[in-house]
């Protein structure tokens, strides 16, 4: 699954965009974004073009801020105009198709033909009456009523799949829902930078991110540039429709500091957490609500920190994908390790922690004892659970989304892992050993 979605994703080179983005004459050009709330950006990169169905228009754009690494992707309806830095108008909003199209009179009219036509024969009709509002009754607005039918259908499918396996997936917020929880994002990390305030912070708000950091801007900016990329490939790997991917009010705060001593500091203040930094670099913080806070610090290796980032954000990731139903810790760490491994080829961290776990399955032959049912497997075992995952992953990367969702849908581990490749513990682990340790009878 993972393994197939994520090709040859990296911290410096993650997946290409599809041929029609790059074909499209806007990539890589600097403009000027005029947004309809009245918002200017400046010196934007366009990055990917999502066009409409009608021809000449655009859906959705991705751009990126050279002096921040953000990557906002703008719907077309966010967009007033986007002109050259010369001022020459590029592409304006138009109305009837809701995309963004050339500013050509003709042209214009041409789409504006198009979206009526696209409308259907009963575009002319008048709608029917409605019913009656009580005096002094306020009438919704069409909004409204869109919010209120989307929380409904919400609420009966989660009841449906609640009946049917006992377990609630997490809510689908509305777009009024899912910009009230923003705001309660960015107010916290604002917090933050308030108690941090002799740090100056700094939030670099990406797509799918709230990232706060004391590093150098130029350094911050390395990473926040692969994480909604990476997000976008953990959501098609996961099976992830929702436009704003997993997460509570669709960013979720990564908390990055420069200094040991401040994440711990951090980590007492806000989640009344006596840590040592010298032995933990990053941890996810997983409330039952849905909300996840990423915490870290630098470190003196670059590149094991942007693994720590992505290792920690993958857990956060999984609790938030389809339900709250807990992962198995092997298999969540396995999952993580392997994730960090694929996405930050330049770090070698986790690749000598696999060799060093198949030195020692092979001289104990075993995965420990208590590998699948440690409530936190050890040290020496992250190699061991990340060796498992990229087997289970080639072996069948199917069956691999079938054992998370049937974990997610209430199963037990062992029944999922049964259903979807047909094995039981004991027999994953000979496969394993047999496959990939050289020791056939290798035990749990």
């Amino acid at each position: 699954m993972l393994l197939v979605l994520f090709g040859a994703a990296s911290l410096h080179a993650v997946g290409s965009e599809d041929t029609k983005s790059q074909e499209h004459p806007l990539i890589g050009k600097t403009v000027i974004v005029q947004l309809r709330s009245g918002k200017t950006l400046k010196n934007m990169v366009v990055e990917k073009v999502v066009t409409g169905n009608i021809p000449d228009t655009i859906s959705r754009l991705r751009i990126l801020d050279p002096a921040t690494g953000s990557r906002p992707t703008l719907g077309a309806s966010a967009v007033k105009r986007i002109t050259a830095p010369d001022g020459k108008e590029l592409l304006v909003f138009e109305e009837k198709s809701k995309c963004l199209a050339p500013p050509d009179e003709q042209k214009l009219a041409e789409i504006r033909r198009a979206a009526e036509s696209k409308k259907g024969p009963f575009a002319s009709r008048k709608p029917r009456p409605g019913r009656k509002a009580k005096p002094g009754a306020a009438r919704k607005t069409g909004s409204d009523n869109d919010e209120d039918a989307r929380r409904k259908r919400n609420k009966q499918k989660r009841k449906e799949f609640f009946d049917k396996t006992g377990v609630w997936l997490w809510p689908e917020l509305t777009d009024e829902q899912q910009e009230k929880a923003l705001a309660k994002g960015k107010a916290y990390v604002a917090k933050i930078a308030e108690k941090f305030a002799p740090l100056n912070m700094r939030l670099y708000e990406t797509r799918y991110y709230l990232f706060l950091s004391d590093l150098p801007p130029q350094v911050a900016s390395l990473y926040t540039s692969c994480l909604d990329q990476m997000h976008e490939q953990l959501c098609k790997a996961f099976g992830v429709k929702n436009k704003d991917g997993v997460w509570l009010g669709g960013k979720v705060p990564v908390i990055a500091f420069v200094h040991g001593e401040h994440f711990a500091e951090f980590e007492k203040a806000f989640f009344n957490h006596q840590v040592n930094h010298q032995a933990a670099q990053g941890l996810a913080h997983q409330v039952s609500t849905g909300e996840v806070v990423i915490s870290c610090h630098c470190g003196k290796d670059p590149y094991y920190f942007a693994a720590v980032i992505v290792h920690e954000t993958t857990h956060g990731f999984i609790h938030r994908y389809k339900s709250p139903q807990v992962v198995p810790n092997w298999f969540n760490e396995g999952i993580a390790e392997w994730v960090s491994m694929t996405v930050v080829q330049k770090d070698k961290g986790v690749k000598r922690k696999v060799k060093r776990a198949l030195k020692q399955m092979r001289r104990t032959g075993t995965l420990g004892g208590d590998f699948f049912t440690a409530s936190h497997i050890a040290a020496n075992q992250y190699g061991i659970a990340t060796a498992m995952v990229d087997f289970m992953l080639r072996s069948n990367p199917k069956a691999f989304r079938a054992m998370i969702d049937g974990i997610k849908s209430g199963e037990k581990w062992e029944d999922a892992l049964k259903k979807s490749y047909g094995v039981t513990p004991e027999q994953l682990t000979q496969k394993f050993g047999m496959a990939v340790v050289g020791v056939p009878m290798l035990r749990p």
